[in-house]
């Protein structure tokens, strides 16, 4: 049986296949899976959000989940495209971030050209101060 490269491209963290029932689950905007042609044709039914990247994958191209008005593109899932825009922003605007160094939502938004849940960057942030702290050397004790 034939099978086709599927790419979600719709904004949520994680998102489970509720059409096909392949029971295989998307891992943010950009993720691609391989699953069957009969699978992929329900799956595409919905165009905004699963898009067939077969074609680019046998022509050994890595599909451009996002790519923003400038043409930037994104790779990786959500999480890996939050931080990518994150190190797009100037460090000395204070649009781009506050005082605490927490980067804006908004800005984000504006260079992925997707709007984004807050849950998603503050999960993104505590991924990226865990990393910073320990590069540091910074141990936390666990709650």
């Amino acid at each position: 049986m034939e099978s086709k490269f599927i790419q979600y491209i719709g904004k949520k963290a994680e998102k489970p296949d509720n059409v096909a029932n392949t029971n295989l689950v998307w891992k943010g905007h950009g993720a691609t899976l391989e699953v069957s042609s009969v699978h992929a044709t329900m799956l595409l039914m919905h165009p905004d959000i699963w898009r067939d990247v077969t074609d680019q994958m046998k022509d050994g191209q890595a599909p451009s989940p996002s790519e923003n008005a400038e043409g930037v593109q994104f790779q990786g899932g959500m999480g890996d495209q939050i931080i990518q825009a994150i190190q797009m922003m100037d460090e000395t605007n204070p649009d781009h971030f506050d005082e605490d160094g927490y980067p804006s939502i908004a800005v984000i938004e504006s260079i992925l050209q997707y709007e984004i849940e807050p849950d998603e960057l503050g999960i993104v942030m505590q991924d990226i101060r865990k990393a910073r702290d320990e590069s540091m050397g910074v141990v936390k004790p666990e709650d």
